[in-house]
């Protein structure tokens, strides 16, 4: 199947309206093409469906910021987005230049990118906006999508909804915290960290050579996202009486 889509964006920044993205994985390609102001997204593959989870569509995402305060004037610098495509994990993620930002260095030491970097190899927020919430849902209809993460609804999701208000429409006001859900689950702290530890165990486990060299690792935003479906993926068979 190949669907493709365009968009009119005469907001794009004028250095960012030339160029071209390609990001594929297993069973689910998108080539997202950026001209003058019209951002062509195509993506070819079959159509996909939901991991046997009804008719809610989990989505792990996740974000890097410049810092942690949304009020002080950080902003968001990276998306990273994943889903079930025929029951293999598909993910994007894109740089994003918000332009002015307030920028922490302690923040920089966690997600490891520079501001010189951001500056120069980010994308503009409305061009990652069509492209990534165009990728999440491809349909025009409202669906029930559910944004999967550690920390996702007090932490990335008010950022995602500055910066990308196309992606955040496309969303639930329902969201899954993995920590939230681990908590429920544990008496202890150690219990807390035993059962994240396994999560992640068992996702490093699935995620065995979907990235390499400088993503390949966490606080990787689009690494991270793939990290929170599969943790999801584990603790919901642990709920279910599968795992131990």
């Amino acid at each position: 199947m190949i669907r493709f889509r365009h968009y009119n964006s005469s907001r794009l920044d004028p250095e960012k309206r030339y160029g071209i993205a390609f990001y594929v994985h297993p069973k689910a390609k998108t080539l997202d093409i950026y001209f003058g102001s019209h951002v062509f997204v195509l993506f070819v593959g079959r159509s996909y469906r939901a991991r046997d989870w009804g008719m809610i569509t989990y989505i792990g995402i996740d974000g890097e910021m410049s810092g942690t305060d949304i009020d002080a004037g950080h902003k968001l610098i990276q998306i990273g987005l994943a889903k079930y495509v025929n029951d293999q994990v598909a993910s994007i993620g894109y740089l994003i230049n918000p332009g002015e930002m307030e920028w922490s260095l302690q923040a920089e030491e966690v997600h490891q990118f520079s501001r010189e970097y951001i500056n120069k190899y980010g994308l503009s927020p409305d061009s990652v906006d069509i492209a990534s919430s165009t990728w999440a849902n491809p349909s025009t209809q409202k669906r029930d999508f559910v944004m999967v993460g550690f920390n996702v609804g007090s932490f990335d999701r008010p950022f995602i909804k500055q910066t990308l208000p196309l992606l955040y429409g496309k969303f639930s006001r329902r969201s899954v915290d993995l920590n939230s859900l681990i908590f429920s689950m544990s008496a202890t702290n150690s219990t807390f960290e035993r059962i994240k530890g396994k999560a992640k165990d068992y996702a490093i486990e699935n995620m065995d050579g979907m990235f390499s060299d400088f993503k390949n690792r966490q606080h990787d935003a689009e690494y991270d996202a793939v990290m929170a479906l599969y943790c999801f993926e584990y603790l919901r068979t642990l709920i279910k009486g599968e795992q131990k």
